[in-house]
């Protein structure tokens, strides 16, 4: 019995760390949570610039002091980061405030599937993909860089 539970134990641990680096249609990033790229190069989470009192999910150099490169809600920021969610919703990557409101999405126009996968990927792109096909299926998502001060 204590080997059969500590193998199940192992699994999910197993599985938990295979999705380090992706936000799938079942997950929802808030608060504090990150994921990282596969090789540690890159980071995606909320974070508050300096000192201030807004919130932004932002893509980072993860080892780097000057983190910030990519910004999706830079026009709204979030005053609280434990009242959004970042999730999969309609095939899109969004950010929703506590009442559901959207505050950011992706607008991706795709009919490829209903298991979406966000990937965070070692070049520092974050990409949509079919979550039931290889990763080398990915639609890279046209984002802006905005580095945020």
């Amino acid at each position: 019995m204590f080997c059969v539970l500590f193998l199940l134990c192992f699994a999910i641990n197993l599985n938990l760390s295979e999705g380090a680096d992706s936000i799938t249609a079942n997950q929802t990033l808030y608060g504090n949570q990150t994921i990282v790229s596969a090789g540690e190069t890159f980071e995606l989470g909320f974070f508050s610039p300096g000192n201030s009192s807004k919130y932004y999910v932002g893509i980072w150099y993860k080892s780097v002091s000057q983190k910030t490169f990519w910004v999706a809600n830079r026009e709204k920021p979030i005053s609280d980061m434990s009242s959004a969610e970042l999730k999969i919703l309609d095939e899109n990557l969004v950010l929703m405030d506590k009442s559901q409101v959207l505050i950011w999405s992706t607008n991706v126009n795709s009919t490829t599937s209903n298991s979406v996968v966000a990937t965070l990927g070692d070049d520092g792109n974050l990409v949509l993909r079919d979550g039931s096909q290889p990763k080398s299926s990915e639609q890279q998502l046209k984002m802006s860089s905005w580095p945020v001060h």
